[in-house]
């Protein structure tokens, strides 16, 4: 079995380096690179026109904390007055992640349940009084918020 496995592989290996010696000579000819075919008529360029950029928006990014003064859920807006006192009204849409921190309570005192804390909050879950951090896009005048953070009674005054 061994000496039939070996014949074989002779036999390969002949026919390989017999391949490869043919293959040695043909492999220094030169190749020929084709000519192209001349057009005939030329075409005339036309002059690029510019396609019209629409104008870009003005668009300002900015961190505002302060106390929200009004919620209008019905109108997804909100209205805060930042530290300096300055009111701002801000538009909240639907991509605008909002973030609760800390424990919320009613008016009762009470802690608000698991249900609070694990749905995803909306603009209704925000309350006038609550201390607040506020990544504004100012596009053209108009700010959208981008994301709300709601920051916990303890850090409020920080």
């Amino acid at each position: 079995m061994k000496r039939i496995f070996l014949f074989v592989l002779m036999g390969f290996l002949v026919v390989w380096a017999v391949s490869c010696s043919k293959g040695e000579n043909t492999a220094q000819q030169p190749v020929q690179p084709q000519a192209k075919p001349q057009a005939t008529e030329q075409v005339q360029a036309s002059p690029q026109v510019p396609t019209p950029q629409p104008p870009q928006p003005n668009i300002k990014r900015e961190r505002v904390r302060g106390i929200v003064k009004s919620i209008k859920a019905s109108k997804n807006e909100m209205v805060m007055a930042d530290d300096s006192g300055k009111k701002l009204s801000i538009r909240v849409d639907k991509d605008t992640m909002i973030r609760l921190h800390g424990i919320r309570r009613d008016e009762a005192g009470k802690r608000q349940g698991p249900e609070m804390r694990h749905a995803m909050p909306t603009i209704k879950d925000i309350k006038t009084g609550d201390n607040v951090r506020v990544d504004i896009e100012e596009r053209n005048g108009k700010r959208l918020a981008l994301r709300i953070d709601v920051m916990p009674e303890r850090i409020r005054n920080h």
